[in-house]
Order: C-alpha cells, then structure tokens, then sequence
C-alpha cells in the first residue's frame, strides 16, 4: 500500500499486488472523501506497463528482468485520471501554490508545489512539486540551457532527503524545455532514471531517459506539425521523516498542429507511466520501511 501526503491532510491509496494496482481515493482531513479513477486496472485495459516491487526484483544482481510488454490499446479512460488528478490539485488553492506560464517560447504551462513544515530531521520548510504540466513543442528541444546544476538545486535535493546513490532527476527534461530551477528537480534513484538497480541489472520499468527519447523522436519526426501535452503528478508517502518522492505518474499526448490526437508508431496517441523510485538503501536491507510503505 502507497500514500501521498499532501500537507498533512490529503492522502491517497491504492493496493499493489502481483503488479495489480485497484481502484484509489482520495481522504482529506475534514472528513470528506474524493474518489478517482485511479490511473491502473486489474485486468490491463490501459496502456501501463505492470509493476511489482517486490525486493528480488529490483534488487536482484544475479537475473536481468525482461520488462513487461504493454497492452497494444488505445484505450484513455485510466489516463484521463492522472489528468483530473493533476486539475484537483491545481484547483485547491488552500493546500497548493500552483504557477501558471503563458510565454510559448517556454514548455511548462503550470507547476503545483505544497509547503511542507520544518521538523525535528529538517531544519527548514520545503516547498514540494505536486504536479507539473507542460506543452512541448520542436522549438524548445533548439533552445540551449544551461545543463549545470546550481547550489540552490543542490541545497533542494538534499533537503529532500536525497539518497547518496540517487541521481538529480529533472521531471521536465532540458533539452525538451525544462528548466534548470529547483521546483523541476527530485532525487531520482537510477532505477527510474535509466531503468537499472544498484547491481546494474535492467528491471522491468521503462527509463525515465527512454521516455524523454520517445518524445524527442516525435517531435524530430513531425518538425514542428505536432506538439506534446506532458502531465506529471508526483506522490510522497508516508515513510519516516522522508520528503523523497516515491511515485511519479505521467501522461503523454500526441497532438498534430490542428490539435487532433495523433495515434503515433500504432501504439496509441495517449500513453502513461507509473514509475517506482525505489532507493537504494532499500536493496541492501530487507527491513527497509519502503517494502512496507
């Protein structure tokens, strides 16, 4: 079982078993409930690759895991809801701070963040993004940034409680326009960053850096006719004194210039991706609060 702490009020849950994930909801601490249409189903009708995070899995050295093929359908439903999720978090206004951009000449179109308290393990607050989206488009892969990391994003990532092995992840890559602020960096294990354990052994997630790929060959290949709508939500759990993210879900959409979904390569004009950002620590001990968060 998984959570998303939002502030301290808001938590989500969903089941993983077998790499079947159910149905989830949404708790907030006066007592209401939200239900959503969590973006899996039992029985696969979505295009996610199935997950399991079982400690052999992921942390095994000794078997190279064939990842899960996905589902050839279109269908979108469950994919709509990383969508309405990212809306329900945009629109609460009092648990959320979300900035809205309108200069095209710049990819991301809103970013959620909540403020999370300083503690006895954290000397300050931190501001943590909830979910981002973004209109990405062939211009912002010609745009040059800066690939260095800067002391405040440093300061960022260690406040957010990185891991020695993890990596500085960008949600939104750079070179598809993302940008280098703190707002758009989290500790990354390399298991979701090049879709490879802390044995180097491939497991069966696709890599964030696969992902990035994949969009760039769009955009490359349609040449400015076509743009991409990127919808990232970012879940924390409940581990002991952690701010490290433990989800990230993403939605992808393939649009022509008239704004038609374009169903690319025959596998789907909407795709998304549920990846487990499993820290290394948690390998080397079985009694990691992880395998039971």
């Amino acid at each position: 079982m998984f959570y998303l702490r939002i502030l301290k009020f808001l938590t989500i849950i969903g089941f993983i078993n077998c790499g079947k994930i159910k149905l989830g909801e949404i708790k907030t601490g006066h007592g209401s409930t939200k239900h959503i249409s969590f973006p899996f189903t039992v029985e696969g009708r979505y295009k996610f690759p199935i997950i399991t995070t079982t400690r052999e899995q992921y942390c095994s050295g000794n078997t190279i895991l064939r990842r899960t093929k996905r589902q050839n359908n279109n269908g979108t439903g469950g994919l709509n809801s990383i969508e309405e999720y990212a809306n329900y978090i945009e629109n609460d206004d009092n648990k959320f701070n979300t900035m809205t951009f309108s200069n095209s000449d710049f990819a991301l179109r809103s970013v959620s963040t909540y403020e999370v308290s300083a503690d006895a393990n954290h000397a300050s607050p931190i501001g943590l993004t909830a979910s981002m989206r973004a209109e990405i488009h062939y211009t912002h892969m010609a745009v040059r940034r800066d690939p260095i990391i800067t002391s405040n994003v440093r300061e960022h990532l260690r406040q957010m409680d990185r891991e020695n092995d993890d990596e500085a992840g960008h949600l939104l890559a750079s070179s598809l326009g993302g940008p280098g602020v703190s707002y758009n960096f989290v500790p990354q294990s390399s298991m979701v960053n090049r879709a490879v354990n802390v044995a180097g052994v491939v497991i069966p997630q696709p890599g964030w850096y696969e992902v990035e790929a994949m969009l760039r060959d769009y955009l490359t290949e349609v040449n400015g006719s076509g743009h991409i709508q990127w919808t990232l939500v970012v879940l924390y759990s409940l581990l002991p004194n952690s701010r490290r993210p433990t989800d990230f879900l993403l939605s992808i959409r393939f649009y022509d210039n008239h704004h038609n979904l374009v169903n690319w390569r025959r596998e789907g004009a909407v795709r998304g991706y549920h990846f487990r950002n499993v820290p290394g620590a948690a390998c080397a001990n079985a009694n990691h609060p992880w395998w039971s968060h």
